[in-house]
């Protein structure tokens, strides 16, 4: 599922039929922008019943190079790790498994 269609199924809702679907897909670009700038600002963002977005600090460590077999350090950098609201897993829990077309 893309943004695009998140805007369709948010349109198509019952209690959202007088919106229309260009302000629909602003206040959702607007939703994603805010999640964005709240964790390049270092907080955490946390969506009930979804899950929780974490910003953690990796600090450098030693890494091969690939090619000249050299030992370096890699640079500190940010990274967002995401964990799973405890109903969300329980639902995909009891959920059938779905077999996909490009899977055998």
């Amino acid at each position: 599922m893309i943004k695009k269609d998140i805007v369709r199924k948010l349109a198509e809702d019952s209690s959202c039929y007088k919106i229309p679907q260009s302000q629909i897909g602003d206040i959702v670009t607007k939703m994603i922008d805010i999640v964005i700038e709240t964790l390049e600002s270092g907080e955490d963002v946390l969506l009930r019943g979804f899950g929780h977005f974490k910003v953690r600090y990796r600090r450098p460590r030693p890494i091969n190079h690939p090619s000249t077999k050299e030992i370096i350090m890699s640079s500190p950098k940010k990274i967002i790790l995401f964990e799973t609201a405890r109903d969300l897993k329980r639902r995909l829990r009891m959920a059938k498994p779905e077999t996909r077309k490009d899977e055998v």
